[in-house]
Order: structure tokens, then C-alpha cells, then sequence
């Protein structure tokens, strides 16, 4: 809350105090007010059953100064009570200078931006009066990747980025047997950073058109954003200003263009790699003509896999033997 409605709102208070057990609201009653608890405690109670308290801090009441609602509970003193008491005309008029001057900040935003400085006033303040205040937490998904395309977002504070998720597909080969392969295809899914967008900036345009979002935005920080119905931007838009809009956004590749260049950058990746390994063999070869232990283990494991092979190939001639004698004799 800016720090001129706070101090706006602790004006309009008012402290009364109140005795233990006195009914602080009574169930049915008009709700004319609500009270903040700076000192003791209330148990709110419906139909005589007890199912809560309020401690120093709570608010009670606070659902009757949205509605014309009659009070839906009791509350009454468990201790002796200092509250803070605003009536429910000073709380609508504390909402509405709120509204307004967030209303008039929102205005001067969008009179700051490029695109929009050429606009009249009045063109300004109508698209403003439509604009919806949003707040997210860092690592919150604002929209995702083919989900409709319901708003288009101005970015008042903090950092968003736009990722898309590409699918490459990959052929390995798995061994079944004696020289024998498996071609197994493998999608791996990647999400692809498309770019940061920064206080000012403009996202989720694809609303405008009428398509899929083609990217998914996610949060990078706290942020703040200015939300526009898709059913309003007729209101506030006319088709030149469409094309500017596009104009002026991020430009989101197609995914063939980014499938190509995560696979060439997969590649260069492999090859660095590879140049890296190749420099940092080293020779372990002993000049002296004394073997290693190295050298030794080497000799042992490839020993080892020679005979393993022959074992092998032994094992399948006397299969196959065996399988062409069960054969005849069958037959």
C-alpha cells in the first residue's frame, strides 16, 4: 500500500474498548464497520458453537465492507478489548482514492513507453482504467507453452523470461545379442531461452491474434505486471496500433529455426569436448622398458575380454551344434 493510503487509512480509524464477554458483532446485524484487534482476544461463534479466535493483529468484519451482507458470526470478548474500529464509508473511500491513484501511476507507465508516446491522454487513461494490477512470486509460470492466449501483460517491475520447449529425438543403438542392435528412438525436451523482459517491456501478445502463446514466461523475480483481457483490447486498439505493438515486442523464432541451432550448438558442444579429451591423454608409455601398473592392468583387462570373447564365440558353435542335432534327431 503507498505510503500516502496508509497513512490515509490510520486517520480513519478510531479506537474503542471493550469489556470481556461484550458481543463485539452480532450474527445478522448490518455490517457497518470493521475492527482491528490491537489488544486482547475474540471468539467468533456460530449458533452458539465456538469455532475460532482472533488475536492481536486479526481482523474481524472485513467481509461485510465488500458486500451489503448481513454478519454470518458472533464475536465476542474473551479479554479486554482495545480495538481499532473503521467504519465501512471510510473504507470505500479509502479503496477508492487507492484505485485512483494506482489508476494515475498506471498512467504515467504507459505514457513513459515508446510505443505509447504519441497517444492522446484520454486514449491513455481509458486503456489504464482496463489494465489489471497482478503480482507473482520468482520461479511462478505466468502462462505456458500452446495454452490460450487470454491477456497480454505490461511488465511494471521486476524481470520475466520467455523459455520454449523443444523436443529433439535421438536414434540409439542398444545391444540384444551376439552383433546384434536395437535402434531405440530417444526425445529429449529442452527448454530454450528466448530472452529476458524488463520493466517496460511488453509479452503475451499472441492475445492479439487470437493464437496459442507460442512460449512460456516464468518469473525471474518479485513482479508486477499490468494484465489485459483479450475480450478488452478491441476497446483500446486499433489495427495500426496492433501492428506496432508487434513491432515492438519480442520476436519469438519459429521452433524449426531453434531445434536447428540447439542441435548445432549440441554439436560444437561434443567436439570441444572431444578436443579437450584428446589434449589431456596422456602417454604412459615407460622408456625404460619396465611395464607399469598401469600398463599391467591394461594387459590383464584386455586378456580378460579376449578370452571372455572366445568363451563367447565357443558358447554359440556349440548351440548352434546342438540346435542341428535336437533337429535331425526330431525329424
Amino acid at each position: 500500500m503507498p505510503r500516502m493510503a496508509l497513512s490515509e487509512t490510520c486517520d480513519r480509524f478510531f479506537t474503542i474498548k471493550i469489556h470481556e464477554k461484550a458481543k463485539v458483532i452480532s450474527k445478522g446485524e448490518e455490517g457497518d464497520c470493521m475492527f482491528l484487534i490491537y489488544q486482547g482476544e475474540v471468539g467468533i461463534y456460530v449458533n452458539g458453537a465456538k469455532i475460532g479466535i482472533r488475536c492481536e493483529g486479526d481482523v474481524i468484519g472485513e467481509a461485510a465492507m465488500d458486500t451489503d451482507k448481513p454478519r454470518n458470526a458472533d464475536a465476542i470478548a474473551e479479554t479486554s478489548l482495545v480495538l481499532l474500529k473503521l467504519k465501512k464509508i471510510d473504507y470505500q473511500s479509502i479503496v477508492m482514492n487507492f484505485k485512483k491513484a494506482e489508476k494515475f501511476e498506471n498512467s504515467k507507465f504507459l505514457m513513459n513507453l515508446e510505443i505509447f508516446s504519441s497517444w492522446p491522454l484520454p486514449k491513455i487513461q481509458k486503456l489504464s482504467d482496463l489494465l489489471i494490477v497482478s503480482r507473482f512470486k520468482p520461479g511462478q509460470i505466468i502462462y505456458k507453452t500452446d495454452s490460450e492466449s487470454l491477456c497480454i501483460y505490461f511488465l511494471l517491475s521486476g524481470s520475466v523470461v520467455l523459455k520454449k520447449c523443444i523436443e529433439i529425438t535421438k536414434s540409439n543403438k542398444w545391444p540384444t545379442g551376439l552383433k546384434k542392435w536395437e535402434v531405440q528412438k530417444v526425445t529429449q525436451k529442452f527448454m530454450y531461452p528466448l530472452g529476458q523482459i524488463i520493466p517496460g517491456g511488453i509479452f503475451g501478445i499472441e492475445a492479439l491474434s487470437g493464437v496459442l502463446y507460442t512460449s512460456q514466461a516464468i518469473c525471474e523475480t518479485e513482479t508486477t505486471l499490468l494484465v489485459l483481457n483479450k475480450s478488452e483490447c478491441a476497446e483500446v486498439f486499433s489495427q495500426s496500433d496492433i501492428r506496432k505493438i508487434k513491432k515492438y515486442t519480442m520476436a519469438i523464432p519459429e521452433t524449426r529455426e531453434l531445434k536447428e541451432s540447439l542441435i548445432k550448438h549440441m554439436i560444437s558442444k561434443t567436439e570441444k569436448a572431444n578436443l579437450i579429451q584428446d589434449a589431456l591423454q596422456v602417454n604412459y608409455k615407460n622408456w625404460g622398458g619396465r611395464e607399469t601398473e598401469i600398463e599391467k592392468r591394461l594387459r590383464r583387462t584386455n586378456r580378460c575380454v579376449s578370452s571372455l570373447k572366445l568363451n563367447l564365440e565357443k558358447s554359440y558353435k556349440y548351440t548352434s551344434f546342438y540346435q542341428e542335432k535336437v533337429r535331425e534327431s526330431i525329424n
